[in-house]
């Protein structure tokens, strides 16, 4: 029995999210009956991060337990060759025992990309969040600044599992080159809907709209009522997922 590691990227707008559902296509689905096809063999793919549906990936990590044997080096090819074009295996690697996508990771990081454009753009629709008015990048950023930091982020999201919703948002970066902005969002792990949320309130600030200082009335405040509306979900991508590593080489990591 192996556990596999591997790094996927993934194109979520015609997607029910990452975890399986009873209805409605999802990425987790996606992988398992791609596997199950290559090998034979059922198994249940773990994810480092549940992402909505619409929310997109280009670094999530997935792991599972397997008996198959198929050599390491064959299966980013074989499970390309299977999935959908939308969603795609970066990288593989045979994980150490234990090792597992979620309860593994010690961080996660998500961007958010929003467009400054009068026009509808077809294409870029897809991916970013388009913004009619003028967004102030130092606003955005005075107001992050009341989002980092170790706290309890409830009014921000919902917790899944028994995690609480106390988490360490470590770094908030919000960068502009022309008319794009990319909103950089580190955490030890995110709440259903937090990124959105705290990305919602930020475009809030950067626009005018509410003041900086608000996002710390509101994160005080407990109480999701005080929050506006999410940002979509079609500017949001998981980024990348952080491990320990195990050794000066890193091995262990995926």
């Amino acid at each position: 029995m192996r556990t596999i590691g591997l790094v996927t990227a993934y194109d979520g707008t015609d997607y029910a999210g990452f975890q399986w559902q009873s209805s409605g296509r999802t990425i987790q689905g996606e992988l398992e009956d791609a596997w199950r096809r290559v090998t034979g063999e059922s198994v249940r793919v773990n994810g480092a991060g549940r992402t909505d549906a619409g929310v997109h990936a280009l670094g999530q990590v997935v792991s599972f337990r397997s008996e198959s044997r198929i050599p390491v080096e064959r299966i980013r090819e074989a499970l390309n060759g299977t999935l959908p074009e939308s969603v795609s295996i970066r990288r593989c690697r045979i994980a150490e025992d234990g090792f597992h996508a979620r309860f593994s990771a010690i961080g996660r990081r998500y961007r958010y990309l929003i467009r400054q454009d009068r026009e509808r753009n077809v294409f870029l629709d897809r991916y970013s969040l388009r913004i009619t008015g003028v967004l102030s990048p130092d606003r955005m950023r005075n107001a992050a600044r009341h989002l980092i930091g170790v706290h309890d982020f409830r009014a921000f999201g919902q917790a899944t599992g028994e995690g609480g919703t106390i988490r360490h948002v470590s770094r908030i970066r919000i960068a502009q080159r022309d008319r794009w902005l990319v909103v950089g969002i580190t955490s030890n792990a995110f709440l259903r809907g937090m990124a959105r949320r705290m990305v919602g309130e930020l475009v809030r600030a950067g626009l005018g709209h509410i003041e900086p200082e608000a996002l710390l009335e509101r994160r005080k405040a407990l109480d999701p009522g005080e929050v506006g509306p999410p940002a979509p979900p079609n500017g949001l991508f998981l980024a990348s997922v952080r491990y320990p590593a195990t050794d000066e080489a890193g091995n262990g990591l995926i």
